[in-house]
């Protein structure tokens, strides 16, 4: 497998749910979970959910072409003359929960502002185009999300006679949107907090990994240590017919090693799921526990407790127990490391949860470039199988 291709592939996994094994658990949402709520039901009579005409090209004066995007809207703190905060939508559903939970809450309350969050275009209900095909994916770009922004305040300021001054939150990639909003459009934004905002993109982004590592170390040396072990071990399973059979019914897998083994897409697919496990729960450990699905409950002391038990077998069986927890969380009945059955799901361009994964990969592989490399972290703890 190239360069290029494994990098493709990649950014699947960590960045659009990890195939299957992410695929309905902890970041369906995007990168930026929604916050715990309480009593929701009795808080969301205080949000109105609205549509916004958007243009559907910034940048092509001809294209008169526009769509609805939907935005919300929290006026109970607000004073007039107060300031706006926007809370910018990411690669995911915008949550109405955000409209009365979490610290910028706190701040609308101190400074009496007008909430807002707008969804961010080809995510959650707002669908520029028809589908998700590559000739209607030109139009999913941060400069063309940047300018709906823009376009969404000029004209709500105009509209309601808004003389406030308007302040920017996002976090993640949204985090990212934010900062860079103010920087493009600074006679719209006096201000922007960005929260975890990546600002520069790398092609080789191994670092992930360290850190990955070194929270694992956080539970003991021992954790890290295992996980370390298991892949030495599985590594040489999968060398021998008998190993292979083994590793078919521990990590219960939709198909068996004997028949995909040959062709290097699967087998890097198969070791980069197993890694991903660990990633996924580094990424999301004790965030917003209450409103969390199964797996995103699932925290570095449940994998690393399961790493270091000795009653579970060996390294290598307690490294099938892990993925075996998060398969479960997730409801799937089998790990599904088929390469050509991903770039099939991929292929889907209607409007459902696939696609909108299908419209993240567009946009991180063509746009953005900054992709998890485990290239030379793999051959100290999951081995390298990337070539």
């Amino acid at each position: 497998m190239n360069f290029l291709n494994f990098f493709w592939f990649f950014v699947l996994f960590l960045q659009t749910n990890a195939w299957r094994t992410f695929h309905m658990g902890r970041m369906s949402g995007g990168n930026l979970g929604a916050p715990a709520c309480v009593n929701c039901s009795v808080k969301s009579t205080l949000v109105k959910t609205n549509w916004f005409p958007q243009l559907l090209d910034h940048f092509n004066p001809r294209n008169n072409t526009t769509w609805m995007q939907r935005y919300y809207v929290n006026d109970e703190y607000y004073e007039a003359g107060g300031p706006i905060f926007i809370m910018i939508g990411g690669e995911g559903e915008a949550s109405d929960k955000w409209m009365t939970e979490g610290s910028w809450i706190d701040y609308a309350k101190k400074f009496r502002a007008l909430l807002f969050q707008v969804e961010h275009r080809y995510y959650g209900k707002s669908h520029p185009t028809g589908d998700l095909s590559i000739k209607n994916l030109i139009y999913l770009s941060s400069e063309q999300a940047l300018a709906d922004l823009a376009n969404f305040i000029s004209t709500i300021s105009n509209e309601y006679k808004l003389t406030g001054k308007w302040i920017a939150f996002g976090g993640s990639y949204s985090g990212s949107l934010a900062a860079w909003l103010r920087m493009k459009y600074p006679h719209l934004v006096h201000g922007a907090m960005s929260a975890s905002g990546p600002l520069l993109a790398e092609v080789d982004f191994f670092d992930y990994f360290r850190i990955v590592d070194e929270s694992l170390e956080t539970y003991s040396e021992d954790c890290l240590t295992t996980v370390k072990n298991a892949n030495v071990q599985l590594n040489l399973l999968t060398k021998e017919q008998l190993g292979r059979k083994k590793l078919d019914e521990a990590f219960r897998l939709c198909d068996p090693l004997e028949s995909l083994m040959n062709e290097q897409k699967h087998m890097s697919n198969f070791w980069d799921t197993l890694a991903n496990n660990f990633a996924g729960v580094v990424q999301y450990n004790k965030d917003n526990r209450i409103d969390q699905t199964a797996a995103g409950k699932i925290t570095i002391d449940d994998v690393c407790g399961i790493m270091v038990n000795q009653s579970l077998g060996t390294p290598v069986d307690r490294l099938a127990a892990v993925s075996n927890l998060l398969l479960d969380a997730n409801n799937e009945t089998c790990l599904d490391y088929n390469y050509d059955k991903m770039i099939e799901e991929m292929r889907n361009i209607t409007w459902n949860d696939d696609g909108v994964s299908f419209s993240l990969f567009h946009k991180k592989t063509l746009k953005f470039l900054s992709f998890l490399s485990l290239f030379r972290h793999f051959c100290d703890v999951y081995l390298n199988h990337f070539h």
